[in-house]
């Protein structure tokens, strides 16, 4: 199963964010969101918003990723930067030894086993992990600034997931989590993802799909939507084909 590891995306002749950029605008007819420069003026948007609703789509192996950072002692809650689905979980010594894969426990669970005050929960060698929910909430008699709420959201929630490992490491520790995640955000007019190297097209059709359903054009947005489904339907088509051929290679 190959696995990829997070912000490393493989070499390839595909597209970057710039060649995205102007050739989503080309299609659209949008060139009010691209600046007379090649700068970006509201596609990149668009053209994220495409590529995260892709990586929602699809679900195989090839998208699987490995994420790796040290956890301090004491630190139970680790926040995941993209984390879609979190598959595995594993935890090493701070040398990389003694590597073992953590059992997940429901919250539930771990609600009903592990005492709700933090300062009453034991530390040691972390043997469970569970997913962990996180909830924002905001209470005031002052009037809110709806705007710069949502900015403050967004920087510090932007695509994060949560998890719980418990015991609480006693000393600093390697996590490494193997799961889906989305892709890396593209800013840069040079940035480049699995989505943009590999598949320009349906990244470009995806984010025509998003700038259909923000000019709320149902009929439009349906019609993107039927050939965009295609088109990722072929490449599930064809990782069946490999894995098939695997299967056969190994069966001689």
């Amino acid at each position: 199963m190959p696995v990829v590891v997070v912000g490393q995306e493989e070499s390839s002749d595909g597209g970057n964010l710039a060649f995205i950029r102007e050739k989503f605008c080309e299609f659209s007819g949008r060139y009010d969101l691209e600046t007379m420069d090649g700068k970006d003026n509201g596609a990149n948007f668009f053209i994220n918003a495409g590529q995260k609703f892709l990586d929602r789509m699809l679900d195989i192996d090839r998208l699987r990723a490995r994420y790796t950072r040290k956890v301090s002692a004491g630190e139970g809650l680790v926040r995941l930067l993209r984390a879609r689905v979190v598959k595995q979980v594993y935890i090493s010594d701070i040398d990389g030894d003694n590597k073992k894969e953590l059992c997940k426990e429901s919250y539930s669970s771990y609600s009903y086993n592990f005492p709700k005050d933090e300062t009453l929960q034991e530390t040691g060698s972390p043997s469970y992990w569970t997913p962990y929910i996180v909830r924002h909430g905001q209470v005031t008699s002052e009037p809110i600034d709806v705007a710069s709420a949502m900015m403050d959201i967004v920087a510090d929630d932007e695509d994060i997931e949560v998890i719980r490992i418990f015991p609480a490491p006693s000393d600093d520790m390697i996590l490494e989590v193997v799961g889906l995640f989305y892709s890396p955000t593209l800013s840069e007019d040079n940035d480049r993802s699995f989505w943009s190297a590999k598949y320009p097209e349906i990244l470009i059709q995806a984010a025509l799909l998003r700038l259909e359903g923000f000019m709320r054009n149902s009929e439009g947005y349906r019609d993107q939507l039927s050939a965009l489904q295609l088109e990722v339907q072929q490449l599930d088509f064809d990782h069946v084909a490999q894995q098939i051929v695997d299967v056969n290679q190994m069966e001689g």
